[in-house]
Parts: C-alpha cells; sequence; structure tokens
C-alpha cells in the first residue's frame, strides 16, 4: 500500500525524480506473490490446487471436488 500511495503522490506533485516506475512493479510484485501465498495456503492439498474451498462452497454437485496437480502435464 505505501508503493501504491508513493505512486500516487508523485504523479499529483508531478515529481519527475521519483522512480515511480519501479515502486509501481515493486507493489505489482508484492500483490502477485500475495495472491500466490494465499493460493498455497488456502487451495492446496499436497501438490494438488482446489478451484475454490469444498468447505466453504457448496456447488450444488455430488461427491468431492476434484483437484489438478500444480505442475505441468508431459503432455
Amino acid at each position: 500500500m505505501c508503493l501504491d500511495r508513493g505512486v500516487r503522490l508523485a504523479g499529483l506533485l508531478g515529481d519527475e525524480s521519483a522512480p515511480a516506475h519501479r515502486w509501481r512493479r515493486a507493489a505489482d510484485e508484492v500483490r502477485v506473490l500475495g495472491t500466490v501465498d494465499r493460493v498455497i495456503e488456502e487451495l492446496c492439498d499436497g501438490d494438488l490446487v482446489h478451484r475454490y474451498s469444498p468447505a466453504e462452497v457448496d456447488d450444488g454437485l455430488p461427491g468431492e471436488e476434484g483437484s489438478r496437480s500444480q505442475g505441468r502435464s508431459g503432455s
């Protein structure tokens, strides 16, 4: 959030010396890494990744939720 505010403030003040492009890139990386961490924490079961948390979502379909492997298949 601090990086986003710095980018915004630099733009509002017209501060050309501020490395706003680097701050924006760093903020984007933080968001992506946070999303990946959250997916791993909440949706991964070993090497499998659920599309959603079956404990929190009732999709109305019978049976258990399927999963996909995190790795790429050979085909």
